[in-house]
């Protein structure tokens, strides 16, 4: 059973009396009348006279509507080439199958046709199928278009090459190559070129192609992992496969051992990552250039050096300058030795993890390091974490890197001062004696006002410290006792900050015009939620309109009167006037008519 495509069936050819009446319908049918027609529906000219059909007016407007109604058209038409370039081809290209056969033979004719769409080559005439100008014009355009060559241009290298370097798409490129001669396939100008786009499509080559070296070297220079569809002679070639792991280190794991042994090919990628040193054999992870090259570009490639370079100062150093962190991967003495400690934890401090204990116990290499990290003070020794100077440098890089000081360092007033300063959440790390000092507190929520979450309950009841939180955060208000929550002092502060924070307070609050006016000030669409006293109150919507002109749409009537506010608003955004009431717009026309 055949279940391709389905075949459009033909109609039947009507009868001739129907043919004839049709004709005479459409007889009286003047030149205008033919363009509006042919603009709806274009297969009505097969009822045209000879004379419409040879009317270039007529017919243009037809193929500008769809191109395949030249199918209609007179035969001296057909061989028009102006009307063809013009009017035809800039609209469907398809339709060159109706020109005449004289223009399918005609080459300028034909190289403008395909310029515009390589496919309209498939209409050309098998001359001009042959003729390599036209042809080449043909898949610059469109690299498919080679499938309606001649099989001699289909054998042409400086064709299939053009076809080849035209696709974009892999899917494409394989149609394309699919067109191409058998010869073509072997050809080494043209697979450079198909390489060149991708070079996994060497995975489809032939075998001779696959051992050509010029070849596979594009392919692998344009993906390493092109390597694995070469010829065993390929994956032997030093240059070859040079030239992948330098595109791609990780090549190198499925090269032959003998590659692996190889310090250029090595060398080549470790440099371009460094982590193929796992993949390299023993004695070239002994290589001091080789191993200095890959942990240069990736310092954790250490792990995969020998114990001797791991031992090594220059190549260990080389490491930790790159990436702090490989200290883990260093060898004991190394982790001892306080030059290359300090350049880890200079990169990172986190490094200090690593170090030796006694190197944690080093000022000057801890000081390195919680300079970078503050939190690297939690691999300090129990001596430098008791020490002002090295506990002052970590709180001063990360507030929070108080909770690794000592008890003594963290009830001192002057760290824990540098700390919240840093950070105010840092206040949940200090004694209870300082979560508990108004001047520690006070400078922790004035970094950070949701601090006095970490503030003793003494604290917490203290409208000075209270009124130093909302001042930063006016959120603060939300988690003071409910007592605090309607002490005028807090809530303007509170609302000066953040004046949505108004939606919250108690409704006596709400009406005091002082505290409204803070919150409309800084937010002035809280006019929104305010009691209609309040938006009636010229002096609250006068500072909301200041602040956010679009907040006279929650104005009282009243004041969407007056002018002086309305002027406000409109100052500062000129949409307010869709809010404006439409009686003071008739006032103001009226007094100035």
């Amino acid at each position: 059973m055949n279940i391709g495509r389905r075949r459009k069936r033909k109609r039947a050819p009507l009868p001739l009396a129907v043919q004839a009446e049709r004709k005479r319908a459409f007889a009286d049918y003047s030149e205008q009348d033919w363009i509006r027609t042919v603009k709806q529906k274009t297969d009505l000219l097969r009822w045209a006279s000879d004379e419409i059909k040879n009317n270039e007016r007529v017919m243009t407007a037809a193929v500008k509507e769809n191109g395949l109604a030249l199918q209609f058209a007179s035969d001296e038409l057909k061989n028009n080439q102006r009307f063809l370039t013009t009017a035809v081809l800039p609209q469907n290209s398809r339709a060159l199958r109706y020109a005449s056969n004289e223009l399918k033979n005609n080459e300028e004719f034909m190289i403008v046709a395909v310029t515009q769409d390589g496919r309209s080559l498939e209409h050309a005439s098998d001359e001009i199928k042959k003729n390599a100008r036209v042809v080449i014009a043909a898949v610059r355009q469109e690299g498919t278009a080679l499938q309606y060559a001649s099989n001699e241009m289909k054998k042409n290298a400086r064709v299939v090459t053009a076809a080849v370097e035209r696709c974009i798409e892999k899917r494409a490129m394989l149609r394309t190559l699919n067109h191409a001669s058998e010869e073509m396939k072997n050809n080494e100008q043209v697979m450079i070129a198909v390489v060149a786009i991708s070079g996994c499509l060497l995975r489809w080559a032939s075998d001779e192609i696959k051992n050509n070296e010029r070849v596979v070297t594009v392919a692998v220079r344009k993906n390493g992992r092109s390597l694995e569809h070469a010829s065993n002679k390929m994956k032997e070639n030093v240059s070859v496969v040079t030239a992948a792991v330098r595109q791609r280190g990780e090549v190198l794991q499925s090269v032959s051992n003998k590659m692996k042994e190889n310090v250029r090919v090595v060398m080549a990628a470790v440099t371009q990552n460094g982590r193929s040193l796992q993949y390299a054999c023993n004695e070239l992870t002994n290589n001091e250039a080789v191993v200095t090259a890959a942990v240069t570009e990736f310092g954790c490639a250490l792990k995969f050096a020998s114990q001797g370079m791991k031992n090594n100062e220059q190549v260990v150093t080389a490491a930790v300058t790159e990436f702090g962190v490989a200290l883990e991967f260093a060898s004991q003495g190394m982790k001892n030795n306080e030059q290359v400690v300090t350049a880890a934890v200079t990169r990172h401090g986190r490094a200090l993890e690593f170090a030796s204990n006694e190197l944690k116990n080093n000022e000057q290499v801890v000081t390195a390091a919680v300079t970078q990290n503050g939190s690297a003070l939690r691999y300090a020794s129990d001596e430098l974490q008791n020490s002002v100077q090295v506990v002052t440098a970590a709180v001063t890089q990360n507030g929070c890197a108080l909770q690794y000081a000592s008890d003594e360092l963290q009830n001192s007033v002057q760290v824990v001062t540098a700390a919240v300063t840093q950070d105010g959440c840092a206040l949940q790390y200090a004694s209870d004696e300082l979560q508990n000092s108004v001047q520690v507190v006070t400078a922790a929520v004035t970094q950070r006002g949701f601090a006095l979450l970490g503030a003793s309950d003494e604290m917490r009841n203290n409208v000075q410290v209270i009124v130093a939180a909302a001042t930063q955060n006016g959120l603060v208000l939300h988690i003071v006792t409910e007592g605090l929550q309607n002490n005028e002092q807090i809530v303007t502060a509170a609302v000066t900050q953040n004046g949505l924070v108004l939606r919250n307070v108690t409704e006596g609050l709400q009406n005091n015009e002082q505290i409204v006016t803070a919150a409309v000030t800084q937010n002035g669409l809280v006019l929104e939620f305010l009691s209609n006293t309040m938006k009636n109150n010229e002096r609250v919507v006068t500072a909301a309109v200041t602040q956010n002109g679009l907040a006279l749409e929650f104005a009282s009537n009243n004041q969407k009167m007056n002018f002086g506010i309305v002027m406000a608003a409109l100052r500062q955004n000129q949409s307010a006037i869709q809010y404006i009431s439409r009686e003071l717009i008739i006032d103001v026309v009226t007094q100035y008519h």
